[in-house]
């Protein structure tokens, strides 16, 4: 029992260090993290949503438009796709430049925006 007991106090005095660094990294993992909660999410989507509306309903040929913004479940994931639904989307070249408007603003590839024709 007692040579059990000087075995550890060495395996104890020699390994300290890691031994320390260990148990620093699971209080770390115990500290609480700060996420948005839904709504302040929900906010942050809104506010580009209505930023993205006002941009392109001032561009020619537009009109009327409604922009829906998804996003992934983190802060730092950004947008995930784009929906944009407008008056003059039968427009080929204004559904281009919306696509490239939208793209620019949110960093998304074009295969995750859709643009869809207003029902009158």
């Amino acid at each position: 029992m007692k040579n059990d007991s000087r075995g550890l106090t060495a395996f104890l005095r020699n390994n300290r260090w890691a031994i320390l660094l260990l148990l620093a990294g699971m209080l770390l993992l115990l500290l609480p993290k700060r996420q948005m909660d839904s709504g302040e999410k929900e906010s942050v989507f809104t506010q580009n949503e209505e930023r993205l509306s006002a941009v392109l309903g001032s561009m020619d040929g537009v009109g009327e438009v409604c922009v829906l913004l998804s996003g992934g479940v983190g802060r730092n994931e950004g947008f995930t796709g784009a929906v944009v639904v407008c008056r003059g989307a039968d427009d080929p070249a204004v559904r281009l430049r919306i696509v490239e408007t939208v793209s620019a603003f949110t960093g998304l590839g074009t295969n995750r925006i859709v643009v869809q024709k207003m029902i009158s």
